[in-house]
């Protein structure tokens, strides 16, 4: 029974033994170890373009007679727009035809030019639906803003040509 007692004091010494080291020795050597370092930072950034406001339309009668008619789209200019994309679209909402980016704050359509433009075109001329003008601003990153308030052109018969609708 002795044996077992001294057998049984070693192991409980032992135990305290290991219990002290592990209480002890670990942040002894969390010491030797540290270290720390910064993360490095990166600054991030949002930003809207601005579409346009409200865009007017004109009728402008040209030709012998003033027989020719065009409309003269115009829009309020964006401070620090690097151009325009005008888009005209159909009743459905399908894009007909799109412009490359203009820095002028106005476009003149004329039926040459909408003729050049727009595939559907003979609805149009034989008293279709009107086409929906819209316009973003494009700035200088390439991000394009969204699409600007609409206004409507159609085909006139007398004087021909596009007038506002």
């Amino acid at each position: 029974m002795t044996r077992r007692r001294g057998a049984f004091r070693r192991g409980l010494l032992a135990g305290a033994l290991v219990a002290v080291l592990v209480v002890a020795c670990p942040p002894a050597s969390w010491g030797l170890w540290r270290a720390s370092a910064t993360a490095p930072s990166a600054s991030l950034s949002a930003g809207v373009v601005t579409a346009p406001g409200q865009p007017t339309c004109a009728d402008l009668d040209e030709g012998v007679l003033s027989l020719t008619r065009s409309a003269v789209v115009s829009w309020p200019a964006v401070p620090g727009a690097a151009g325009y994309i005008v888009t005209i679209k159909n009743a459905a909402g399908t894009t007909t035809a799109t412009s490359a980016p203009q820095t002028a704050v106005s476009i003149k359509l004329t039926r040459d030019v909408l003729s050049g433009l727009l595939s559907g075109l003979l609805s149009l001329l034989l008293g279709g639906d009107p086409l929906i003008v819209t316009v973003q601003t494009a700035h200088a990153s390439g991000w394009l803003s969204a699409p600007g308030p609409e206004t409507r052109i159609r085909s006139s018969t007398l004087p021909i040509g596009v007038q506002c609708a």
